[in-house]
């Protein structure tokens, strides 16, 4: 008997420690209601305007977020606008001493003269005794700013208003009620997006005044409020605690990369869900079919360090369908794709890979057009010389499977060509190719030939600008078409931005060693810029060692490179004028000389950190390291070091074109794709995802001919089957390689 009864009293002893453990949470109110319901229907008692009119406040899709806090992405919102019911709910409890601490979102998306829109209430609601009301005002500079009183005005505002927050932005909000011995001496405080470190921070604004006290605190309320004091703004996950009871203030994060919104899946087939998380270590997937109105489990929990879940789409087809991704212990907010479709059609594709944006196709040549396609039979084939004003058939059926055809380019000149391939059997299921160019036999001279020429000749050439202008009165910038890279230099000022096809005519001129197309050596004619069109893609930079940049610098100056791990050795970095640094890479006593040239925005910028890998121009305006030395451009030429990826080339014997079977394969994230070219031509080697998506551009580039291994990481991929092309001039192969994570 006495060992029974000992039993018991520990039995009781750990209950009321652990209720005294727990205890310390209140209410946690997240709104997980019904989108559409009144909170009325949910235990929220009007206390003011009736609960049928006027604004009422309902519930609407989606929990505010807040890295770290508590109830971050949790539940749903509701929306309070001015002039309309207002609610309170129940505690639970009567809390008549310590402190007690309302934490909440709030996203307010118009603000007017200032009202408020939270407050404890006693246990009396006779009494109307509102205390620790939280207020919305419109600030001078168009932020909105909070503020409190413990009962009535004045209101005490965030920092007298010198530092007003912003609409259409989710703000942390917390307030504490502090009971105190004496009468009309209890304290409230207010914390606008505070620390999350478990300590409770020093308040944003505490008031005390002689307003009379709480005796209690037994419910919780929202206000909305005047007509032209209101705010309108939305509000979700309500914490309410006897401690500084906030979150972990985690770093933890997640993001959903599949699917993101827009896809069409087929009922029922299999299809990966894929993210990125830190700091978590379990997920929970959940899919919505009404938009998110109602969620249904696709696995509670599963490894986050997984990244990716094979998903069985549902059988029943909608256009509204939604992933939610959420961590299982909730120190990470829960993230929600845009809506996509569920199809029990077989959905075809089709997309247009060459002629690629920018390209320049010669008059009477041969060329092919290339594209990828899913569900398709016959594709047809038309052009346009005119942005797609008018078409022209090339062929009105040839066969989806054979992803190549090959086109005679028509005799007619312009910049602005456009291909389209439609499919025969549903017109609406059509690919452009970007724009490209035609020109006349023997029109441009490539820029690898011109490089050869003497200085004097007048040279046409075309390119895709590859640099900022570094001049502001005349035309100072880098064009590339392919095959080489050259300065633009002199004439009347065009302007050009990064990207934008240009025809330029003028004279090769030698200035310090570095090759110019400039005006006129013997007269004042200038040179000329014409045929400017933008949105072209930039050629990807070729990454080269020091060594390679020193022994080597004529192949390739002009051209854009990367140089990895770059560290400056001397040097000041540019305030205001051009200047030259000393650097040397991947820890080589190689010397790098590296230019910034004024103007560009990295004069004046903030000095990188080093070590940095530098994308520039190759240039030679300096006798130092054999002349050459590197220009960068952008302040986005400066990047964390990564780790080292570039292609081995032997020059033995070639056997012809051909491109090898990946190996590994399957592999996991890094493989090794093998080529050979027979002769010299301008190479394209790209990944495409099962569906014809261009995924990764390994090689965009002149090459001559050889033997070439380039190295594949697809660490950023999911796990399935892609296909791998190369492409020189009418010349291409294709082949399956397969991730496996």
């Amino acid at each position: 008997m006495k060992r029974n009864t000992f039993f018991l009293f520990l039995l009781a002893l750990s209950f009321v420690l652990s209720s005294s453990i727990f205890a310390q949470t209140v209410l946690d109110e997240t709104f997980n209601y019904t989108v559409g319901d009144s909170l009325a229907a949910h235990t929220w008692v009007g206390h003011s305007w009736s609960t049928s009119t006027n604004n009422t406040i309902l519930v609407t899709s989606g929990g505010l977020t807040y890295n770290g806090f508590v109830n971050s992405g949790k539940g749903n919102s509701v929306v309070m606008k001015p002039t309309g019911e207002d609610l309170h709910k129940s505690l639970g409890d009567s809390i008549t001493s310590g402190a007690v601490y309302a934490s909440f979102l709030v996203n307010v998306s118009a603000a007017q003269t200032g009202d408020y829109f939270f407050h404890f209430i006693n246990n009396n609601l006779a009494q109307n005794i509102y205390r620790a009301r939280v207020y919305a005002k419109l600030a001078a500079n168009g932020g909105v700013a909070f503020g409190i009183t413990k009962g009535v005005i004045p209101v005490k505002w965030n920092d007298s208003l010198t530092t007003p927050y912003t609409l259409n932005t989710t703000y942390l909000i917390v307030v504490k009620y502090s009971f105190a011995s004496g009468t009309g001496n209890d304290t409230v405080s207010l914390w606008v997006n505070p620390t999350l470190n478990g300590v409770e921070p020093t308040p944003l604004v505490t008031v005390v005044d002689a307003t009379t006290d709480l005796l209690s605190i037994a419910n919780i309320a929202l206000r909305q409020g005047g007509a032209t004091a209101g705010a309108t703004l939305s509000l979700s996950g309500i914490h309410i605690a006897k401690t500084w009871d906030l979150g972990t203030g985690s770093s933890a994060s997640l993001s959903l990369t599949s699917p993101k919104g827009g896809e069409s899946w087929l009922a029922s087939s299999s299809q990966n869900i894929t993210w990125a998380s830190s700091g978590v270590t379990n997920v929970k997937l959940e899919v919505s079919a009404d938009g998110g109105s109602t969620w249904s489990d696709i696995v509670a929990s599963t490894a986050a360090s997984a990244n990716s879940y094979a998903w069985t789409v549902p059988a029943t087809a909608g256009t509204n369908y939604k992933v939610r991704i959420s961590d299982v212990d909730g120190k990470a907010s829960a993230v929600t794709s845009a809506a996509f479709s569920v199809t029990t059609v077989v959905v075809p594709t089709l997309t247009l890979t060459a002629p690629a944006a920018g390209a320049k196709l010669t008059s009477g040549t041969s060329s092919n057009i290339t594209w990828t396609s899913s569900n398709v039979t016959n594709v047809k084939l038309a052009y346009s010389i005119d942005a797609g004003a008018n078409w022209t058939d090339i062929v009105a059926s040839t066969a989806a499977s054979a992803g190549t055809y090959a086109w005679t380019v028509p005799s007619t000149v312009s910049t602005t060509c456009l291909v389209k391939a439609t499919d025969v059997d549903n017109a609406t299921v059509t690919s452009l190719s970007g724009t490209f160019s035609i020109a006349a036999a023997g029109q441009y001279a490539t820029i690898a030939s011109v490089r050869s020429l003497s200085a004097g000749t007048k040279v046409t050439i075309s390119g895709i600008v590859i640099s900022p202008n570094f001049s502001t009165t005349k035309n100072s910038f880098y064009i590339y078409d392919g095959t080489a890279g050259i300065d633009v230099y002199g004439g009347t000022l065009v302007t050009t931005a990064l990207g934008d096809s240009v025809v330029v005519t003028g004279w090769l001129l030698s200035y310090s060693g570095l090759l110019e197309v400039s005006d006129t050596l013997t007269s004042a004619v200038s040179l000329v810029v014409t045929n400017v069109s933008s949105g072209h893609t930039v050629m990807t930079p070729k990454v080269i060692t020091v060594a390679e940049l020193n022994a080597n610098g004529e192949n390739y100056e002009g051209t854009l490179v990367t140089i990895r791990n770059v560290t400056k050795t001397s040097g000041v970095w540019p305030a205001s004028a051009s200047v030259t640094l000393t650097c040397t890479a991947n820890g080589t006593s190689d010397a790098l000389s590296m230019r910034i040239t004024k103007p560009c925005e990295l004069i004046g910028s903030t000095e990188p950190t080093w070590p940095r890998d530098v994308t520039g121009i190759v240039t030679q305006f300096t006798t130092t390291t054999g002349g050459y030395q590197l220009t960068p451009r952008y302040l986005s030429d400066f990047v964390a070091p990564s780790a080292v990826q570039t292609e081995s080339h032997t020059s033995t014997t070639v056997k012809g074109f051909g491109l090898a079977q990946n190996y590994p394969n399957p592999f996991n994230p890094t493989t090794t794709i093998n080529f050979s070219l027979d002769k010299a031509g301008l190479v394209s080697l790209k990944v495409y995802n099962i569906l014809g998506t261009e995924v990764a551009s390994l090689v965009n580039e002149f090459k001559a001919a050889g033997n070439y291994n380039v190295p594949f990481n697809a660490s950023n991929l999911t796990s399935g089957v892609y296909l791998y092309k190369l492409q020189v001039g009418s010349q291409s192969l294709t082949k399956k390689l397969t991730l496996m994570k």
